[in-house]
């Protein structure tokens, strides 16, 4: 694929390459009075995946207003999906990793579509696709999502010593969801094209969503690979407060660096909070 500009796009920077693909600088560099880039395909590389990435750039420069916007929205799309290849290949989300990317989709559609937040807002707030130390973050608070198949009972997987301490975030919340198998229910892929309704309203919603998406493991190539169905059960949110058990660097001996553990989370016992208290006490407001 070759894309065309009238200046030089991204002097001095270096240019994203991964697993088969790379962005080239042509040579001659400046042809007809452009400047010309070359999205490549090596043998052996993913055609599926080939053909996605074009697709979604022409969109993102499609859409973008003015050639100077266009610039910075492709390199960041091209790195985005470069990333992708590079961690992911031509694989697809484990079963762990799909429920929770699941879970935190559903939050996701339910703060676009809350009044306090919107669209462009609430895709911000994301930052589970980023590796961030909590899955949203909203102004000075947090909200850890866990989500499940599994009933009776809540397991939920603590990674670290920091997850559930409420020092860099706070208030800090978990959000819990339990899913069940649905035959009638919505696939990874439907939710996630619901996600992309709900933010459509703003174009630059919808891009830094794909964006977050390409991140998160999931690309629409792959879309036929999830076939399993769900409906969302029941969700719940518990405050990460003084007597939240959890282990933290100030509870545990100094000696102890890191700590992954188990949580049982229908087994603690504290009062659940909705969404809109939840945001109440983060402040949340539409700006």
């Amino acid at each position: 694929m070759l894309i065309g500009f009238r200046q030089q796009p991204f002097p001095g920077e270096k240019l994203p390459e991964a697993q088969g693909f790379s962005v080239l600088r042509t040579s001659p560099q400046v042809t007809n009075g452009r400047h010309w880039l070359a999205l490549t395909r090596q043998a052996g590389a993913s055609v599926e995946l080939f053909d996605a990435m074009v697709s979604d750039v022409m969109d993102v420069l499609g859409a973008a207003a003015n050639p100077v916007l266009g610039h910075g929205l492709l390199l960041a799309r091209l790195r985005a999906w470069l990333d992708f290849m590079r961690q992911t290949g031509e694989r697809t989300l484990g079963p762990e990793a799909e429920t929770g990317l699941i879970g935190e989709l559903l939050l996701l559609a339910q703060l676009i579509s809350h009044p306090s937040l919107g669209g462009p807002a609430a895709i911000q707030t994301w930052h589970g696709p980023t590796r961030g130390l909590h899955d949203f973050v909203i102004g000075a608070g947090a909200i850890e999502v866990k989500t499940t198949f599994s009933s009776p009972g809540f397991p939920a997987r603590i990674g670290s010593l920091e997850q559930l301490d409420e020092q860099a975030h706070r208030p800090l919340y978990v959000c819990a969801t339990r899913l069940q198998a649905d035959p009638a229910g919505a696939s990874l892929p439907d939710i996630v094209a619901r996600v992309r309704l709900l933010a459509d309203a703003q174009t630059t919603a919808r891009q830094e969503l794909d964006h977050l998406l390409l991140q998160a493991g999931y690309a629409d190539a792959h879309a036929s690979h999830y076939t399993r169905r769900c409906k969302n059960h029941k969700t719940w949110f518990l405050h990460v407060g003084e007597s939240f058990p959890r282990l933290t660097r100030a509870n545990v001996p100094t000696s102890i660096r890191q700590a992954s553990y188990e949580l049982a989370l229908d087994l603690i016992d504290a009062p659940s909070c909705s969404l809109d208290q939840v945001l109440t006490h983060m402040g949340a407001t539409r700006t």
